[in-house]
């Protein structure tokens, strides 16, 4: 399939008062809708999941189900510390009509090795059993590095609705084994905005990223010059993001795109603690570059 599909790991929005502000994912839906981005993930890295508690990432999960229904593909991720936490909240996916679960491993009391992991994750896809489940491999945030095509190889074997990997690393070898080995069956959707066109070349046509929360458009277009074999065009654009994430990283990846996502209009509010909120005289000041203002603009043309 020479088609690039595109998911938007979504900012989990916030009031004054630190509390989910839930209007502002029509704002959200609409610009994502514009922008030709195919689908919402809910409560992941991006969307600041791990600082929701269940109650709360159930919300906003039915939310955005609700909301993006017949015009965005929804994938919850259910990841947690407690299976028990994970399992509720797989199923909770199902029962408002999610597309997809994925999940992370636990990740305090972690897995040891990759039967282990599966284990998990078989427990969670249990109570979601009629959707896709996801595994989420983001070693540098879990610190469970077990090789994702070793998961991969037991989960196709154990796992009936074993769908894919949501992979976030920059083990690009890795990466074209577990594409390989999803090939026939299932789905890699890569989750590094700033190699993307490397995972193009090795025939990726997934991904999942913050960045796609306002630069659908800016992606498609880096996907139209890769299809054309525009190649330095192609690679022109991927360094504006590899630019933009390399000046975010010191300041937090996560509250500097938020606070960008200002710009492009769609307003969701402070990131919440442990995270730092970016205010956008902060933001203005991280970006007092030239060339870097110009290209975030074009990432949001």
């Amino acid at each position: 399939m020479n088609r690039l599909e595109l998911i938007a790991a979504v900012f989990s929005p916030f009031g004054a008062d630190g509390e989910l502000a839930l209007d502002a994912v029509n704002r959200q839906v609409d610009r994502l809708v514009n922008d030709g981005v195919d689908g919402a993930f809910v409560c992941g890295t991006t969307g600041e999941g791990s600082s929701l508690d269940t109650s709360e990432r159930k919300r906003l999960a039915a939310y955005w189900r609700e909301k993006a229904a017949g015009k965005l593909k929804v994938m919850v991720h259910v990841g947690h510390t407690s299976l028990r936490e994970a399992a509720d909240l797989a199923a909770h996916a199902q029962s408002i009509g999610a597309d997809a679960v994925a999940a992370v491993v636990p990740y305090f009391l972690k897995p040891s090795n990759a039967d282990d992991a599966v284990a998990c994750l078989q427990h969670i896809a249990r109570a979601a059993p009629n959707i896709g489940l996801y595994y989420y491999h983001i070693p540098m945030l879990t610190n469970f590095d077990v090789p994702a095509s070793e998961i991969v190889v037991r989960a196709q074997q154990r796992i009936p609705n074993f769908a894919g990997v949501k992979f976030t690393d920059d083990n690009l070898s890795e990466l074209a084994r577990v594409h390989h080995q999803l090939s026939a069956q299932g789905k890699v959707y890569f989750g590094r905005d700033d190699l993307l066109l490397k995972a193009l070349q090795i025939g990726v046509r997934g991904a999942v990223g913050m960045s796609y929360n306002f630069s659908g458009k800016y992606f498609h277009r880096m996907f139209d010059a890769y299809t054309r074999e525009r190649e330095i065009e192609a690679e022109d654009m991927q360094g504006d993001v590899s630019n933009l994430l390399k000046l975010a990283m010191p300041y937090g990846l996560t509250n500097v795109l938020k606070a960008i996502s200002v710009l492009a209009g769609v307003d969701c509010g402070p990131s919440r603690m442990p995270l730092k909120t970016i205010h956008l005289l902060e933001l203005d000041s991280i970006m007092k570059d030239r060339a870097m203002k110009a290209a975030v603009e074009r990432l949001m043309s």
